[in-house]
């Protein structure tokens, strides 16, 4: 049975490095690609939220973080990721984009949103 999970907190680890950050297959997080092809995910909402003051304590940082550079960083991570891996995922704005992927995944068998 496909499933869309609506809220994912992955891409917080792409902050400290948002190049190599590898959504294809990553054993530190709990969400990557490959495990959602294994587990039936028919799209994933990944959440980009602002952090809340004195966030910089829990991370270790000396100061506090950028609200744009932290978007901005998860963002792209996203982006990157997408983009190399779009054999079998790709974005969904919305809900007609959706539904042409899911379309198509019927045909191939091998796309996520």
């Amino acid at each position: 049975m496909k499933y869309i999970d609506t809220h994912c907190d992955t891409l917080m680890g792409s902050f400290f490095d948002p190049q190599g950050f590898d959504l294809l297959n990553n054993p530190k997080t709990m969400v990557d690609f490959t495990r959602m092809k294994q587990g039936g995910a028919m799209a994933q909402f990944f959440a980009m939220f602002l952090l809340p003051p004195g966030a910089e304590k829990m991370m270790n940082l000396d100061k506090p973080v950028d609200d744009e550079d932290y978007i901005m960083k998860l963002s792209s991570a996203l982006k990157r990721n997408v983009e190399a891996n779009s054999d079998i995922i790709a974005m969904a704005h919305n809900a007609d984009e959706l539904l042409v992927f899911t379309d198509r995944q019927q045909c191939y068998k091998t796309r996520l949103s």
